[in-house]
């Protein structure tokens, strides 16, 4: 799509302008369909990103044949996030067709943040229901319906719907008030975290991907 930042980013394989790290690509990890990548502005060192390499709106519009490709990679992150940095938490805003674009990235991705936190309260002032696995999440995806899915370190997980008038970049204000991260430093389109992002790219650009994906 045109007018998607990250299918720019994945057509060149570069960061985006905006950003001056020194660095030119965040791209961890790659498999058929999917990859791996550093946050833009990571909310802590290790902060990644899994985004499908098609245009697709949400984690639950992920086509059958690519469900064991898809958890098997999300396993993979979360072992490797664990042995550099700890156990990690899941999130993602699941978009929908009716989401203006100007206030959401529509194409999908996959917060993972090795961080001990639980944004579960929050989600309490929407529709919240408890799932399986990331695979139910297509219930959502048929009915174009947007969601915010958080999964603890313990593999608990849950989605939120009926979240019409969700504050922007509500995800990353839950990471950031659930690791003590001050405003405005929580908000890419502010603050880019720079170090936090050479760091995570240092890393993890070092881990042994290939035995585990």
């Amino acid at each position: 799509m045109v007018n998607c930042p990250f299918c720019r980013e994945l057509q060149s394989g570069r960061l985006p302008d905006f950003v001056d790290a020194d660095i030119d690509s965040r791209i961890l990890h790659e498999t058929n369909r999917f990859v791996v990548m550093a946050d833009i502005s990571p909310l802590v060192p290790g902060h990644v990103m899994i985004v499908p390499k098609a245009h697709i709106l949400c984690y639950g519009a992920v086509e059958d044949s690519a469900q064991e490709e898809f958890s098997g990679l999300v396993n993979a992150v979360r072992t490797i996030l664990r042995e550099h940095y700890g156990p990690s938490v899941i999130l993602e805003h699941g978009t929908s067709s009716l989401d203006p674009v100007a206030d959401h990235v529509t194409h999908a991705h996959l917060h993972i943040v090795p961080a001990v936190i639980d944004i579960r309260d929050s989600l309490l002032n929407f529709n919240t229901t408890t799932i399986a696995s990331l695979s139910d999440l297509s219930q959502w995806a048929a009915r174009d319906e947007a969601y915010i899915y958080f999964e603890s370190c313990a593999g608990e997980r849950v989605v939120a719907d009926q979240i019409v008038g969700i504050k922007r970049l509500f995800i990353r204000n839950e990471i950031a008030r659930g690791i003590g991260l001050p405003d405005p430093l929580w908000d890419w389109r502010r603050h880019i975290l720079s170090d936090n992002l050479r760091s995570t790219i240092a890393t993890l650009s070092q881990a042994n991907w290939k035995s585990l994906c």
